[in-house]
């Protein structure tokens, strides 16, 4: 991950990579963060609030098995994780990814708004385009200049649906909550006029205050 952030080790040796597959090293401490940040903001059900209830090893082995059958070369993208824990997530949390399975025809975009909920409460990862597409790697010589930019297309339709918000170059899932409230910026009509008198009043008042400029 290149954008900023936490730096995590790649592959060491042809042992490890061997141990490792399909899974990416990352992907462990990544995906443990994760399910922390998610404990800590009470988005698990009751009896599986503590991280510990659902182990790691169990979510991985799910995720192998599914990918089980397809051709080597094939890397277990960290979306696939979010189907390991989602039994477990209240269902107010995971709304917007039941609706976007039920209504989006792009599958990219489903996916990331997957990953992008895993994140969201891990401190340190910039969900920025370039990361979100290292996430989102799924084969061994894949087009990664094609990949990136189907992942940008996708990520402004999840933009423009309101599932996702946009701040800088970083991109976050946003909760029901969330969605209510940017959907409400997003409806309000500005008069230009009334930002540059706006702009005019802070530039004046707050930053030059003074008249006459030497």
């Amino acid at each position: 991950f290149v954008d900023g952030g936490k730096i995590y080790r790649n592959f060491t040796s042809e042992e490890n990579f061997i141990g490792t597959y399909p899974f990416v090293g990352y992907q462990f401490p990544l995906f443990q963060a994760a399910i922390e940040g998610i404990s800590d903001h009470n988005v698990f059900e009751g009896r599986n609030t503590a991280v510990g209830e659902r182990s790691m090893l169990a979510v991985v082995q799910e995720v192998a098995k599914e990918i089980g059958p397809a051709d080597v070369g094939t890397l277990a993208t960290f979306d696939k994780m979010y189907s390991g824990i989602s039994a477990s997530l209240k269902t107010a949390a995971q709304r917007s990814i039941l609706v976007a399975e039920k209504q989006l025809q792009d599958e990219l975009a489903v996916r990331i708004l997957k990953a992008l909920f895993l994140v969201k409460y891990v401190e340190g990862f910039q969900a920025t385009p370039r990361n979100i597409t290292v996430l989102m790697y799924e084969q061994f010589g894949m087009d990664l200049p094609g990949l990136s930019r189907r992942v940008k297309e996708s990520l402004d339709l999840l933009e423009v649906q309101t599932y996702i918000q946009r701040n800088g170059n970083t991109y976050e899932y946003l909760t029901d909550e969330e969605q209510v409230i940017e959907q409400e910026i997003k409806n309000v009509d500005l008069d230009p006029s009334e930002i540059s008198t706006r702009f005019f009043k802070i530039l004046s008042s707050d930053v030059i205050k003074n008249n006459k400029i030497r």
